[in-house]
């Protein structure tokens, strides 16, 4: 085979676009900090496949050098992007060459050092040359190596998770951190396409639905979850990471307390709006000396007006102060058996002491009647607990017990009879 060589007209076409090479050149110099930088090409390679005709130094030093040239500008505008090219193309040489297994029009790729451009065809598309750059740059987050375009998104997404540690601490009245296991998230829930979004996603959608449920608790208008989360979050992290190959994790997520850390752990990345709405079910209060669940404690409070209501109708009929007191040790357990936490209130506020309510008024609206109760209920307390003889027949017990009024459950039902049974005690 001949040797390769340009004609007079190619050559001089080269020797007239030198100068637009040399300032391509040096616009890379300028925006990579590199002193050198070179271009190599072999024209007898590529000349067959580019189709440079009469004009190789306007396509190649001018068209092809000035769109990279613009496109490693822009990437370098990024430190972390700058030093990472710095770091891959160590040789400081770009090399044009043929690539007939490019996916597209020419391939990018960084080989031992050096910026390989491979046309597969003709040039065309030149200014995009030098885009798909970024897709093989990595760099160190957080003692994580990551791409590049991961860590851009995370650095542009950096106020918005200011802005939601800043709500949050500002509802749980201290400092909360976010940290995030970026390595096994990427490698389970990342795909490679979006690693330009990915960050995004953790602080826009999945954190922005944690802390809003945070906030939801902690400013709850019943009963506030504020105390208790920070209880059980004690350390005031919070740890995003992936249980994706644990087979008995829930469907999308799980979140949970270990050793005072808040702790989400992903399957899969949907439904980011939920994430941590099942806080309060994780929680526990003390109530007069008695541990129970947050949403019990919330019930109670919920129900605390119909309480003072019914109470109200028992004092101005019985023409009495009563108090009431419940065997929460008892009653806890015994009304949200079958994971019901948040009956607590509905049924011993509202159901029991609307029927409770209404009996007494009953008994007390005869003279007599309300003479004998306040006899009987001589200390002025009503108790609430529950019936421990399994053999007795009934779902509940009245009695008086040294001057208390005690209302003792078997089963809670029927409530609207509840008191009705007095009248034969007297």
């Amino acid at each position: 085979m001949a040797e390769f060589k340009l004609s007079l007209v190619q050559r001089k076409n080269l020797k007239s676009n030198e100068e637009k090479l040399n300032e391509n050149l040096q616009t890379i110099k300028d925006a990579t900090g590199v002193n050198e930088f070179t271009m190599e090409i072999d024209w007898g390679q590529v000349y067959p496949t580019y189709n440079l005709a009469d004009r190789p130094g306007d396509t190649i030093y001018d068209s092809c050098m000035t769109a990279l040239a613009e496109n490693i500008q822009k990437l370098c505008k990024n430190e972390d992007a700058k030093n990472s090219f710095v770091a891959a193309v160590n040789q400081s040489k770009i090399i044009f060459n043929v690539d007939k297994k490019a996916s597209s029009y020419w391939s990018e790729k960084i080989v031992n050092g050096c910026l390989e451009i491979g046309y597969k065809g003709s040039i065309c598309n030149v200014y995009e040359l030098g885009n798909n750059i970024e897709d093989q740059l990595t760099t160190t987050f957080e003692e994580v190596e990551m791409p590049i375009k991961l860590k851009k998104n995370i650095d542009e997404k950096e106020e918005k998770k200011q802005e939601l540690l800043e709500k949050l601490n500002a509802a749980t009245g201290r400092d909360f951190t976010l940290k995030i296991e970026w390595e096994q998230m990427m490698k389970d829930h990342m795909d490679k396409n979006y690693s330009y979004s990915f960050g995004g996603t953790m602080y826009e959608s999945c954190f922005e639905g944690l802390v809003d449920n945070i906030c939801k608790l902690c400013n709850d208008q019943h009963f506030s979850g504020k105390d208790a989360f920070n209880e059980f979050a004690s350390t005031g992290t919070i740890i995003f990471n992936s249980n994706k190959n644990d087979k008995k994790a829930p469907s999308y997520y799980a979140v949970a307390f270990v050793n005072g850390d808040l702790v989400v752990s992903f399957k899969y990345i949907c439904n980011t709006y939920e994430i941590g709405s099942n806080i309060p079910e994780l929680l526990t209060v003390v109530y007069e000396d008695v541990t129970m669940p947050y949403l019990s404690r919330k019930s109670l409070a919920e129900y605390e007006e119909k309480k003072e209501e019914y109470m109200t109708i028992i004092n101005e009929a019985s023409g009495k102060t009563f108090e009431l007191a419940v065997d929460w040790v008892k009653m806890v357990p015994f009304v949200t058996k079958d994971n019901r936490p948040t009956y607590l209130g509905s049924t011993l506020y509202d159901s029991v002491l609307s029927g409770l309510s209404e009996n007494i008024k009953k008994l007390c609206s005869d003279e007599l009647g309300k003479e004998g109760f306040e006899e009987a209920a001589s200390t002025g307390k009503i108790i609430l607990t529950t019936w421990e003889d399994k053999k007795a027949s009934g779902y509940y017990k009245e009695s008086f017990e040294n001057g208390d009024l005690v209302i003792a459950f078997k089963q809670i039902c029927n409530c609207y009879e509840i008191g009705s049974g007095i009248e034969k005690l007297l």
